[in-house]
């Protein structure tokens, strides 16, 4: 068995998306993907004054008016902090979870940013020469690689992850 799975976890965090405005986004097309599949394919009326062919009526209901809601719903940010480094999963796009090392690091900072000015938005974002895992919320970390590559970590629990990031590794972060 896989040593990583056996270490006990320092930190963790699941962050899902649940802002209202998100949803509401994605709940408006899906309720009209479902109002025209309703009205096309059952009530056989055909919807709106150039109705698409009941296949793609059908098409656009799997994708928008089930795909995206599901999408968002599993859509999250997973973090852990372990004696030997940090792990992050955001699913359903990452299948397992992704290491940190912290022989990797040159070192870590806390920061405050946002996520629409400083990345163009949530979830896996690239902006400022940096890659980003945004939920949601303005906090969170900042990891230096030797690399030279830097990622971003939102955190609903930046105080958490913080303490956390200090008792696991020896770069003291603030």
């Amino acid at each position: 068995m896989n040593s990583k799975f056996n270490q006990p976890i320092i930190f963790e965090e699941k962050q899902k998306f649940t802002q209202l405005w998100i949803w509401f986004t994605v709940l408006v097309p899906a309720f009209l993907a479902w109002n025209g599949f309703i009205r096309q394919i059952i009530m056989k009326e055909p919807w709106g004054e150039h109705p698409a062919p009941d296949s793609i009526m059908i098409l656009i209901w799997v994708f928008i008016g089930w795909g995206l809601p599901l999408l968002i719903y599993f859509t999250g940010l997973t973090t852990l902090v372990k004696e030997d480094g940090f792990y992050y999963r955001f699913t359903p796009f990452h299948f397992r979870f992704h290491k940190i090392n912290w022989e990797d690091l040159e070192k870590v900072e806390r920061i405050t940013f946002s996520a629409l000015k400083n990345y163009g938005g949530y979830g896996i974002r690239f902006g400022q020469g940096e890659k980003a895992y945004i939920v949601k919320g303005r906090e969170g970390v900042r990891f230096y690689l030797k690399s030279g590559r830097k990622v971003v970590f939102g955190s609903q629990k930046a105080n958490e992850l913080i303490m956390a990031l200090n008792s696991a590794t020896r770069y003291p972060v603030k």
